[in-house]
């Protein structure tokens, strides 16, 4: 313990031997913030986010109920699209502020671009219908000379 009490982390141990029992047998995940002084003492212990795997599993969930309306896309398809919006969505806010020319832009069009983008690879346009470009069994081409040019 640090002076008035307070915990010292100046180590990756002391880190781990603070740390390590309170998050090792957690049930979902937790962002988890240590605020420390100059002195690498411990201010405070902030809990940012916590689960972020269920809003993986919520998304998959919208997507399959979304693909009743979509056609067929089988659940590895579905999960693979959600993993891919949830890192893009992560590396933007991570990576925008040092390249940001590899982002869309504006930044405040972003997050509509990626949902648009991941509503296509599961076969529905923005509104949540049925898209022509991922159809089950798309149509062959009638062949109608006479509506060439």
């Amino acid at each position: 313990m640090g002076r008035r009490g307070r915990a010292l982390l100046s180590s990756p141990a002391e880190v781990y031997a603070r740390y390590g029992p309170l998050m090792e047998d957690l049930d979902k995940e937790v962002f988890r913030i240590a605020l420390l002084d100059a002195q690498n003492r411990l201010l405070r212990d902030v809990v940012v986010s916590e689960g972020t795997l269920s809003a993986f599993h919520e998304l998959c969930t919208y997507a399959q109920r979304l693909e009743r309306f979509a056609g067929s896309i089988s659940e590895r398809e579905v999960q693979t699209a959600a993993a891919m919006l949830i890192s893009a969505l992560f590396a933007d806010a991570m990576g925008r502020e040092m390249m940001p020319d590899l982002y869309p832009q504006p930044e405040s069009d972003a997050a509509a671009l990626y949902a648009r983008i991941f509503l296509r690879a599961i076969g529905c346009d923005a509104s949540g219908r049925r898209s022509r470009a991922r159809t089950a069994h798309p149509r062959p081409r009638a062949h109608n000379t006479s509506a060439r040019r």
